[in-house]
């Protein structure tokens, strides 16, 4: 009868230390908008490697980790952040794991926010660089264009000339 008793606490004690020293984690997860439909697989996939890469930067996980407000490193939580995508979709899904829930929570929701700002910002400047070389080459054109018609250099050119830019752009 003690043997029965017996066994059954150390039973107990040792689930009780086994799961004392097992690290529980707990996952948080966001949708992250990365663009519009996109027209194939591999296109999805080249989008989501790009946003995972973004978001496990030293740069971007700092920003989140500050904004978070917690005691972590970018080296500790980097291991911790999956980007996977869904589907052929523009969307993705950013999970972040930690021990402490309020901390996988507002890590998530910090390093969406970052990756997010990151990418427009970066998207923008492509955007204006792009936008800058069409002026450039939209000036260009209007130039050698004044050079063949050099009636453009008069009033009722000049109209003209502005109709054309303004159909250009």
């Amino acid at each position: 009868r003690y043997l029965v008793v017996v066994a059954v606490l150390l039973a107990v004690a040792a689930f009780a230390l086994a799961d004392r020293q097992t690290h529980r984690t707990y996952m948080a997860n966001a949708r992250l908008v990365l663009g519009p439909e996109l027209s194939s697989v591999q296109e999805a996939q080249t989008v989501v490697s790009r946003a995972n890469s973004i978001a496990t930067t030293t740069t971007v996980l700092s920003t989140a980790i500050k904004q978070a407000n917690v005691a972590r490193t970018p080296d500790e939580v980097r291991s911790e952040v999956a980007v996977s995508g869904i589907g052929d979709s523009g969307l993705a899904k950013l999970t972040v794991t930690d021990r402490d829930p309020a901390v996988a929570t507002a890590l998530c929701r910090a390093l969406a926010a970052a990756t997010v700002s990151f990418i427009n910002q970066t998207n923008d400047a492509s955007t204006q660089s792009t936008l800058t070389s069409i002026q450039t080459q939209l000036n260009q054109e209007l130039t050698k264009y004044q050079e063949v018609r050099p009636d453009t250099n008069s009033e009722a050119g000049a109209a003209e000339l502005a109709t054309i830019s303004a159909d250009i752009s």
